[in-house]
């Protein structure tokens, strides 16, 4: 019998450069290869969200800020760290069987998740992602 395989589908905002991209914002959906969405998320980053105002700035997307501030009130998006966002999202992949991510613009997503991770970390944890 076969097991049924699902994937996931990440999108990152990010504020400071390209070349040195932080996220504030990271948006996931694990689904089967049929579309069908198990899991949906979405979190804004304390740390450079709401800790990091000169970074915000920055953001490509910074004239959305008052609406992110709105959907957090509303509860449409979740506040919380780089290391929590992370933790929900490495569970998730493991009770999913998820060993597969998929973004718009990976190579990049992956890069600023990574850059954010080490920055965050003072550079003790290198990859966001583990590896296979």
């Amino acid at each position: 019998m076969f097991k049924k395989k699902y994937i996931m589908v990440l999108d990152v905002e990010t504020a400071n450069d390209l070349t040195d991209a932080m996220v504030y914002d990271i948006g996931f959906i694990i689904a089967d290869l049929h579309g069908n969405v198990m899991v949906e998320r979405s979190y804004c980053i304390r740390e450079i969200f709401a800790l990091r105002p000169e970074l915000m700035n920055s953001a490509y997307y910074a004239e959305k800020i008052p609406q992110y501030r709105q959907e957090l009130r509303e509860g449409k998006r979740k506040l919380v760290n780089f290391y929590e966002a992370r933790q929900d999202m490495l569970m998730l992949m493991r009770l999913y069987n998820v060993n597969e991510v998929y973004a718009y613009n990976a190579t990049f997503d992956r890069n600023a998740l990574n850059k954010t991770y080490r920055y965050l970390t003072k550079s003790k944890y290198r990859w966001f992602f583990p590896f296979k």
